[in-house]
């Protein structure tokens, strides 16, 4: 079902995309960080070119 596939993916992320915020909170500027989610989430989820 791909649905829940793309679920599964964005649950996943999500997780990601809190570790890095609180290790940017902690250490670091936040953008780096955005940009790493981001670009996981393309990866994970492949979209049509814009």
């Amino acid at each position: 079902d791909p649905a829940n596939t793309i679920a599964d993916s964005v649950t996943a992320i999500s997780g990601l995309v809190n570790v890095y915020y609180d290790i940017a909170i902690e250490d670091m500027p936040i953008t780096p960080y955005i940009g790493v989610g981001v670009g996981a989430a393309y990866i994970s989820t492949p979209l049509e070119p814009a």
